[in-house]
């Protein structure tokens, strides 16, 4: 959760550059294919050994977190599997 406005405008940016990778590897860009998995990777890594502590001063934000988590989770995994698993 952001405290400050500045907080909320490095989230926003955040968010706005992930949404303009992913449809940069929508259109096929091979920058944007590569990047991806690393910025889920990234975050998953960064996000999961802080949840238990989140769940103990915020169960709410921390279910969030933790759907945020496995969606992440979830795309790394069709970017780096899903190409391999169109020839079968």
């Amino acid at each position: 959760m952001s405290k400050t406005w500045r907080e909320a405008v490095a989230l926003w940016c955040a968010k706005l550059l992930l949404f303009a990778v992913v449809l940069a590897m929508t259109r096929g860009a091979a920058w944007a294919t590569a990047v991806f998995p690393g910025i889920c990777a990234t975050s998953v890594l960064g996000m999961t050994p802080m949840l238990p502590t989140e769940f103990h001063f915020s169960p709410v934000a921390a279910t969030l977190s933790t759907g945020d988590v496995l969606i992440k989770l979830c795309a790394l995994l069709m970017a780096v599997l899903g190409p391999s698993m169109r020839g079968r």
